[in-house]
């Protein structure tokens, strides 16, 4: 009697725990909007919990996924020549959010894994921040700050962001998951809230300006034609919609970006010649250090322009961690992209959050540093709810073979 009361205690206790583990996932993405601080202590909190949650519970862990072990081994290529060329204290200062980026990446792949509803909650969760941030980007369009005082940039709405490129990337990635509540959406009132959403969705991408962002939504067009959806028509009216209002009613701000397309006020060429000049031959196997770009490169500028970053992935790995990271960095992407590619079809959820990614990718691959602290929380967290929803397909397959 008293043995069955003792795993009652223990069950009711490990419920609080993972409850509290999963409410504060929620928080940890909706925290950006306030701060790396609170994003942060959220993390901290976040590994404390899990690791309690794993020891009352006496379960193993399961991390086991075709991209666990490259992610690792570019996590040391990234640390140990920073390690070894900035020392240790400004390793952990520089990239400490890297390293709970990650975490957090991993502990997605085991949850889900673990508690597969997680998912499907988390992907709500995301569609409501993409809702909040549309709407907050249009109170800011018409009244010029939004909620949380923030002022608009060269006439863009950046919502509670002081950059739009940085609006443009959470955009982006939370796009598509209306996509797939609309196409799983059995009402017709469910699937014309869901067309509501996109509408308001595309149309902050238009008053957010991100040229990169137009790119990453061409991209979803091809992903999204290749399944040939039955419910397309909503799609496309919702996006023709979003595209062709702000085009109209600001025709300054939104004209003025297509007409400057190729007529950008910095040099992305000039700064990414230069820094492969500069910096990376004279560190061509191991780089520079985490964040050092600044410091080396601030006497250098291009048409009265500073820049902190080289504005690009590849070159911004290469700069930091030298040649190894940069292959890993590029296997990964080649090994997300194979894994997910032959299964196109076969899986709606994962084919979303694949496409999500690819989003995230192309709408920051040549306008946000992968290292900044918003661009590797939000692109692991993507990655791994990706992962673990790989991981729960591959499970049931397995099961029914």
């Amino acid at each position: 009697m008293e043995q069955t009361a003792s795993m009652t205690d223990k069950y009711q206790f490990s419920s609080w725990i993972n409850g509290l583990v999963e409410v504060l996932l929620y928080a940890l993405p909706i925290s950006f909007l306030f701060g790396w601080s609170y994003a942060s202590s959220i993390c901290v909190s976040i590994f404390g919990l899990y690791l309690i949650s794993i020891l009352v519970e006496r379960r193993s862990p399961r991390f086991d996924s075709p991209m666990s072990l490259p992610v690792v081994l570019f996590l040391l290529a990234v640390f140990i020549p920073s390690v070894a060329l900035i020392g240790p204290a400004d390793t952990w200062r520089e990239g400490k959010h890297i390293l709970y980026a990650v975490g957090v990446f991993f502990i997605f792949i085991d949850w889900i894994g673990y508690r597969p509803v997680i998912l499907r909650r988390y992907l709500f969760l995301l569609t409501g921040l993409l809702v909040f941030l549309s709407l907050d980007s249009f109170y800011q369009f018409y009244h010029g700050k939004d909620i949380l005082r923030v002022g608009l940039t060269d006439g863009r709405s950046t919502s509670v962001f002081t950059n739009p490129n940085y609006l443009c990337f959470f955009i982006s990635g939370a796009v598509p998951l209306p996509v797939f509540f609309l196409h799983e959406a059995k009402k017709a009132w469910i699937k014309i809230v869901y067309f509501a959403v996109l509408l308001c969705s595309f149309a902050t991408l238009m008053l957010a300006g991100a040229k990169s962002g137009f790119v990453a939504l061409a991209v979803f067009f091809i992903l999204y034609l290749a399944r040939k959806e039955r419910e397309s028509i909503w799609f496309f009216l919702s996006f023709g919609l979003g595209m062709l209002l702000p085009y109209f009613y600001d025709p300054i701000g939104i004209k003025g970006r297509f007409t400057a397309f190729f007529h950008h006020g910095d040099d992305r060429l000039g700064i990414w010649k230069q820094t492969l000049s500069h910096l990376i031959r004279q560190d061509f196997l191991w780089g520079k250090g985490l964040d050092t770009f600044k410091d080396l490169y601030s006497p250098v500028r291009i048409n009265e322009i500073f820049y902190s970053f080289p504005h690009n992935f590849f070159l911004e790995i290469w700069q930091t961690s030298g040649i190894l990271a940069l292959l890993l960095f590029i296997y990964i992407i080649f090994k997300v992209v194979f894994l997910n590619i032959t299964h196109l079809r076969q899986e709606r959820i994962c084919t979303y959050l694949f496409i999500s990614t690819v989003m995230l990718f192309l709408t920051s691959v040549v306008s946000i540093p992968l290292f900044s602290k918003y661009v590797s929380f939000y692109f692991w967290l993507y990655f791994g709810l990706l992962t673990g929803a790989m991981k729960i397909h591959n499970s049931e397959g397995m099961a029914k073979e």
